[in-house]
């Protein structure tokens, strides 16, 4: 079955920056449809760490006190003195006008109140389409996607294309994109924790790289490695349990005791510039225009300030 939509623009993309962009412009009366490959919010891991201009932004348009718990101002999670260039013992602060200049707040949380904002402006989200054509014109723009339910045609004035570093849009509208190659190559995995030597939550460094753990309250341990010394051989290829073990035993210098490994990822510094953020009526946000280390979580905080800064101007 093949249906077919209309509306004033179509995003392709319900993460944090898809999600947000589609609030901005639902909250102000434009009629917007998401479309997002997955059938729900990703729960893993991901970017936890919201930084100053994204949060003065977030704030100023009405989403900071969602948030930040209440009675929390989130100025102290700055305060935690923290290591950059070599010099240890540094320290953010803001105007106490602003608000605090870093939030630790799960991507997924992010994602979850943005969706609920653009759901309650009208906005209709499609999860399980995936996008398989852009065709653009001087008078608008043409989305095919596959559903559950069959073939999805959607007809707007504007595209945006916020599905991510390998997303389609971005390949399918023809943009053009320089690529860095990675020096750095890391793992990451959710992890239960055994071994009470273990170091502690926090960032790690030996002669031979970095072990970063946090706790995931519920969930476990999500525990990184870092080494600088190159990328790794295959950067598309599945980690496993046994490397990640291994990894973080070659980086302590000895083993570490950890239980189940819930789930595992790679990556590494390799990064992405799309050479124009827009052609004719399409755009890219976040990492679909420019893709990141994803460590210090400056994607997500560039890519709030895309869609912050899309909203008012596409609508």
């Amino acid at each position: 079955m093949e249906s077919l939509l209309r509306a004033q623009v179509v995003i392709v993309g319900g993460g944090p920056v898809g999600m947000l962009l589609a609030a901005e412009l639902g909250g102000r009366g434009v009629r917007t449809v998401v479309l997002e490959a997955r059938d729900s919010v990703c729960d893993r891991p991901k970017a936890r760490v919201l930084h100053a201009r994204a949060l003065q932004g977030l704030a100023r348009r009405g989403y900071f006190t969602e948030l930040v718990p209440r009675g929390m101002s989130g100025a102290a999670e700055a305060e935690v003195p923290f290591r950059f260039g070599g010099v240890p013992g540094l320290t953010i602060t803001a105007s106490a006008s602003e608000p605090g200049p870093v939030l630790k707040r799960p991507q997924a949380d992010l994602e979850r109140l943005f969706e609920q904002r653009a759901r309650a402006a009208g906005v209709r989200v499609l999860r399980e389409h995936r996008v398989t054509q852009v065709v653009q014109d001087l008078d608008g723009v043409r989305v095919l996607a596959e559903g559950p339910l069959g073939s999805v045609e959607c007809t707007a004035l504007y595209l945006v294309g916020a599905d991510g570093g390998r997303g389609v849009v971005r390949e399918l509208a023809g943009f053009a994109a320089r690529t860095f190659e990675a020096t750095t190559s890391g793992l990451s995995g959710l992890v239960r924790l055994d071994d009470a030597d273990v170091p502690g939550l926090g960032w790690h460094h030996t002669p031979r790289g970095w072990i970063v753990a946090h706790d995931i309250p519920g969930a476990g341990t999500h525990i990184r490695t870092l080494d600088c010394s190159g990328a790794h051989a295959g950067r598309d290829v599945p980690p496993t349990e046994r490397e990640l073990r291994a990894e973080v035993a070659r980086i302590a210098g000895r083993e570490m005791g950890f239980g189940e490994v819930r789930w595992l990822s790679r990556f590494s510094d390799f990064s992405r510039l799309a050479e124009c953020f827009g052609r004719g009526r399409i755009f890219l946000a976040g990492d679909a225009a420019h893709l990141h280390f994803p460590v210090g979580a400056q994607g997500l905080s560039l890519g709030v300030q895309d869609a912050l800064n899309l909203g008012w101007k596409l609508a």
